[in-house]
């Protein structure tokens, strides 16, 4: 049994899967059987152990066994409340301290009391039921100030189908993915049979605190199954998770339609890219991505090049994303493709057209 609980993917659908009604009704049943529960509490009242190579907490009156240490916590959860418990980078040495004998353990649990001790700081503690090897467990998920403002995935969906466009909202999902810490909704529009690229809006939340409420154009090609949003994160509407959730019913209309026009410009740009040559892709991969993806990753990218235009040094990130089964990591990867296509165009734009390396 782990120490925490990592982020998990509930759901990775990357074919057509019907339409944003039919995601609603799914995140509904989801969100059924989680039972989200949250409270408002101290810090100093949390108690936590670290027990038998489980990090534990205790909430009084909350909670299934609200007397004992009953709560476990996700990865991201306990991460978020050491931040506001331990000192910087302390975290990290003290799970190895509690994983390494029952002594150490003890220890873990003296020194998080005594960091904790006294600190009154209230927070809000999200938990949901999670279906766990030793059985069906609340979990905490996510801890946040008093201010955070909880937005499911489901009001989101609810609030897009009522107060966006049904230009919008009856586009194809093609494809969505569910974690434990965000959901990625993706539109297309145009035909998908035609094996071109196509213009693409992309929706994501977060209830744990990973990332803003935002929707965000992009390209998905219809017969590559590959996707990526524009390279340019101011082109992206986004909402914190604070205030009055009206805020985003009065602009999420407003926010499609922006998106949706520059997804016109990431479908121009990569449609280009196949009359770019590039010379030498791999070096120019390499150079451009150097510092922004690992060293095995960036491998995995020249491994996945199958030609020498600048399209085909893009698709080789997107593949290199499409095999990731984190959210998170997926993005990101997606992200650097979008950034080479937007520099290599750059490049070629005063080239003659070549990328010469």
């Amino acid at each position: 049994m782990a120490l925490t609980i990592g982020n998990r993917t509930i759901i990775h659908r990357s074919r057509i899967n019907g339409t944003l009604s039919d995601v609603g009704n799914i995140l509904s049943q989801i969100e059924a059987k989680q039972d989200p529960s949250d409270t408002m509490v101290d810090v100093e009242d949390i108690g936590i152990t670290f027990q038998d190579k489980v990090m534990e907490g205790y909430i009084e009156n909350f909670g299934a066994n609200p007397s004992t240490y009953g709560l476990r916590f996700s990865t991201n959860g306990a991460g978020q409340l050491a931040t506001m418990v331990l000192p910087a980078r302390f975290f990290s040495g003290l799970k190895e301290l509690a994983l390494r004998s029952p002594h150490g353990a003890d220890l873990a649990d003296q020194a998080w009391q005594e960091f904790a001790r006294d600190n009154d700081t209230r927070r809000m503690v999200r938990t949901v039921l999670m279906n766990l090897p030793g059985g069906v467990q609340r979990v905490v998920r996510s801890v946040h100030s008093t201010k955070y403002a909880r937005y499911s995935h489901s009001g989101f969906v609810n609030d897009m189908l009522s107060y966006a466009s049904n230009d919008f909202t009856n586009l194809p999902v093609v494809d969505w993915f569910l974690s434990d810490n965000g959901l990625r909704l993706r539109f297309v529009d145009g035909d998908l049979t035609s094996g071109d690229p196509l213009p693409m809006i992309e929706a994501w939340n977060s209830e744990t605190g990973n990332r803003k409420v935002g929707v965000r154009g992009g390209v998905y090609h219809s017969g590559k199954e590959l996707a990526f949003t524009h390279w340019d994160n101011n082109k992206e509407r986004s909402w914190i998770h604070r205030g009055d959730r009206q805020r985003i019913r009065d602009n999420v209309n407003d926010a499609f339609q922006e998106v949706y026009n520059t997804s016109h410009g990431v479908v121009a740009a990569y449609v280009g890219a196949a009359q770019v040559a590039v010379e030498s892709p791999f070096q120019f991969l390499e150079k451009q991505l150097k510092g922004t993806l690992t060293k095995d990753l960036l491998k995995e990218v020249q491994s996945n090049l199958n030609g020498e235009t600048l399209e085909a040094c893009v698709d080789a990130v997107s593949l290199t994303a499409a095999t990731k089964t984190d959210l998170y990591a997926q993005a990101d990867i997606e992200n650097a493709g979008a950034m080479v296509l937007n520099r290599g165009t750059k490049i070629a734009a005063h080239n003659n057209g070549v990328i010469s390396v």
